[in-house]
């Protein structure tokens, strides 16, 4: 069976970031899509409206010149400072996953994913901020795995406020400055995975730290965030509603239990790492690449011991102790990309690139051994290598 991994790059990173790409989204899990909303949109940074810096300073910040001096889409947090009203950006991304290489009968995946992204730039305290409201929507050509093959899914809805270079540091060296962009975030359930496993929201709150050298912009960024749910497990209720026919009830469970199965737990915190670099070959291409570290931790199956659920395991061990572990747990996951961009005019451009979402170490001889980034030689079949092309108009 196909499988696709479902991306969480720029989950907690909702400022704006470098040239950074989705990734494949379908086929998700619920253990992902609950815990980890879905991410902010596509490949190219948020947008932000009609520059207002002055044509002297335009160099020195790095703009584009030219016809793309007033581009709406901001490459750098420096660039979005300078930027004001209301805009609107729409991507289209399409992914094709390494698995339709593989075995097309078996692996084979592609998709569309559209995101839309509305953004208003306002000044408050003689500062920039840039308040966004993003929604995303993915189709899949490709025959889909989940249970009742549906095609078209939604992701949950972000809200994101952010405060482009909010601090700043005298250039110094071959180095611009630093400019720190400071973000918060707020995930709503409109995703048919947080709807069935019972998340209320996501609160996320992060950083990121950028900077120029020549024509290279690098940025690292940080965040963390807490999932609140109404339950800690993630499964299938139980229905007691019986089929009209027969009346028996369309799905089964021991008395008195509120699932049918239960097959993990959700999220309760993710923290991610990332860095991003961004080359400018010209005023209109770009180059760019970078990597994200997360790491989540999962709610414990009973939350306070002192007050036992349906989740407490009853039995004991010869030493006194439960014999099922109450701990959720945790994981991680990395994801990376590089690819290039290209800018038509002032609201035009298309991205073209490779992105992998999986797991940082394998198992080689029975030694664990981190990962090449940016493809998974060895499990092209599990799609969590795809090439992505995206088109974007910004207004």
């Amino acid at each position: 069976m196909k499988t696709v991994s479902f991306c969480m790059t720029a989950v907690l990173v909702p400022a704006l970031a470098l040239a950074q790409p989705s990734t494949p989204a379908a086929k998700v899990d619920s253990v992902a899509q609950t815990t980890t909303p879905a991410p902010a949109p596509n490949a190219t940074p948020a947008p932000a409206g009609t520059t207002t810096a002055k044509a002297d300073d335009k160099a020195k910040a790095g703009e584009k010149k030219g016809g793309l001096a007033s581009a709406v889409q901001a490459r750098t947090p420096e660039e979005q400072a300078n930027q004001s009203g209301f805009q609107m950006i729409a991507s289209l991304d399409h992914w094709l996953g390494a698995g339709t290489f593989v075995d097309p009968t078996l692996y084979s995946y592609l998709a569309a994913n559209l995101s839309v992204q509305a953004t208003y730039l306002f000044g408050l305290g003689g500062r920039r901020l840039a308040a966004s409201l993003i929604g995303r929507l993915l189709f899949e050509y490709t025959m889909p795995d989940n249970n009742n093959a549906r095609r078209v899914q939604p992701f949950d809805t972000r809200a994101v406020l952010v405060a482009p270079a909010f601090f700043r540091t005298k250039a110094f060296g071959p180095f611009s400055g630093l400019a720190v962009s400071p973000n918060i975030g707020l995930t709503l359930p409109t995703s048919y995975q947080s709807l069935n496993n019972g998340m209320i929201a996501g609160l996320s709150a992060g950083a990121a730290m950028s900077t120029r050298v020549s024509r290279f912009d690098l940025q690292v960024r940080a965040s963390a965030m807490h999932t609140f749910v109404t339950q800690t497990v993630i499964g299938t209720r139980s229905n007691a509603i019986p089929r009209p026919v027969d009346g028996i009830p369309t799905l089964l469970s021991r008395p008195g239990e509120n699932f049918a199965s239960i097959i993990g737990n959700n999220n309760q915190w993710t923290v991610t790492v990332g860095g991003s670099v961004q080359a400018r070959v010209t005023d209109a291409f770009m180059l760019y690449a970078g990597y994200t570290y997360l790491r989540f931790w999962r709610y414990a199956a009973q939350g306070d011991p002192s007050r036992p659920d349906d989740f407490t395991p009853k039995g004991i061990d010869s030493a006194g102790q439960p014999v099922a572990r109450t701990g959720g747990g945790s994981f991680d996951m990395f994801s990376a990309f590089f690819g290039g961009s290209y800018q038509f005019n002032d609201h035009y451009s298309i991205d073209l690139g490779i992105s992998n979402f999986t797991t940082p170490l394998m198992n080689v001889n029975g030694a664990w051994v981190p990962k090449f980034p940016f493809l998974s030689f060895g499990t092209w079949a599990d799609n969590s290598t795809s090439v992505y092309f995206t088109l974007t108009a910004a207004y």
